[in-house]
């Protein structure tokens, strides 16, 4: 290997070294004991962006996912509506999808955040279709940075090791 190769090849991996590092500074886990019973509901709101969906026939889908609580801090009652809509593979022209469940924080997990789905259609779906580890996002805005929560795509059950195909699958806080 020449040595203009050889130098080309160190500053691409000092360039996406610096990259990775950037990221994964942006986008931290939370500590695992953040999210007891009384903490989950700074968790509802919005979020939007993209995830792997957990179907064969689509390969990327653009998702809208709304977390509600209801009741007293303590209950247990969350509740959530998750649309989706094929942006990558055969069932892209397919129609929007909705899905409606209940969430809830693994503490074990790590603080992993779960959507339970059953489809009663196919059996083979459920009881959790994802699981996405709950991270902190730094926004910028243009008076100030403010700390928010980012949704990270993790599998079904926040069990999968964060594997490359799963890396741009973020769900961020819409305010």
């Amino acid at each position: 290997m020449s040595k203009d190769a050889t130098t080309l090849l160190f500053r691409c991996l000092t360039a996406s070294t610096v990259i990775w590092a950037a990221t994964a500074t942006a986008r931290q886990p939370v500590p695992t004991d953040t999210w007891p019973l009384q903490q989950q509901h700074l968790l509802t709101g919005r979020y939007t962006g993209k995830l792997q969906p957990y179907t064969q026939d689509c390969q990327a889908v653009r998702a809208d996912l709304v977390l509600l609580k209801t009741g007293k801090p303590s209950d247990n009652s969350r509740r959530y509506t998750l649309k989706t809509t094929c942006i990558a593979g055969a069932a892209r022209h397919a129609a929007p999808k909705t899905m409606v469940g209940s969430w809830w924080v693994d503490q074990i997990g790590g603080s992993c955040l779960m959507l339970s789905f059953e489809d009663p259609n196919d059996p083979m779906i459920g009881p959790n279709i994802y699981g996405f580890r709950i991270e902190q996002d730094t926004v910028s805005d243009r008076h100030a940075h403010r700390t928010d929560y980012a949704l990270a795509q993790d599998g079904h059950n926040c069990h999968s090791g964060n594997p490359p195909e799963d890396q741009d699958k973020v769900l961020r806080r819409v305010r």
